[in-house]
């Protein structure tokens, strides 16, 4: 499935202002134009793509509530795609992911498990590099004040795997067409020196 079609599938509906780190969400943005143009892309992210529709991993950061630093997976090659959701399941199982399962096997409501902190919800972009061995991930980092968030639904634990190998979609990402192929060597390029 495509990420979008997972997110409605599987999205659990959130307030867009309680989302948490350390959790994969899916996002509807907005940018302040109509005209999305290369020029346009470049300055506003300073990067060759823009997505209004991501879909990954929230990071901490002091300023969290306000700016969300989002790992967005649709940019990133699947064999790395796949390789750092592996190792984020096993740092987060390391770090307290067990604790937000009954001893079923299932998970415990969401509203409780708001309510319990966990170390891996705390994983900053540096962390997150240093745990997968990447020199930086900041071509995948995407930053969104929340004030352009319209939408923002959680891909839960129990969904977790249909994060990996997604099929691939260019649906949110500009400028239009883009060449998904030059994202994923730009981030070969800019992430592994």
């Amino acid at each position: 499935m495509t990420y979008a079609r997972v997110a409605e599938e599987v999205g659990i509906s959130q307030n867009r202002l309680r989302i948490i780190p350390g959790r994969f969400y899916a996002l509807k943005t907005m940018v302040p134009t109509p005209n999305i143009n290369e020029e346009f892309v470049r300055l506003w992210t300073k990067k060759n793509y823009l997505d209004l529709n991501p879909v990954g991993l929230l990071l901490f950061h002091e300023n969290w509530k306000e700016t969300n630093l989002i790992l967005n997976l649709k940019v990133i090659p699947p064999v790395a795609l796949n390789k750092i959701l592996e190792t984020y399941w096993e740092f987060s199982l390391v770090n307290g992911l067990a604790n937000l399962f009954k001893p079923d096997g299932s998970l415990i409501p969401l509203e409780e498990r708001r309510l319990i902190d966990q170390r891996f919800y705390l994983i900053t972009p540096t962390t997150l590099s240093n745990v997968l061995g990447i020199d930086n991930l900041n071509y995948a980092i995407n930053k969104y004040d929340m004030d352009y968030v319209l939408e923002a639904r959680l891909i839960d634990w129990d969904n977790y795997g249909k994060l990996v190998n997604p099929q691939l979609s260019p649906e949110g990402l500009y400028p239009d067409p883009i060449n998904i192929a030059k994202v994923f060597e730009d981030f070969l390029e800019n992430s592994i020196k």
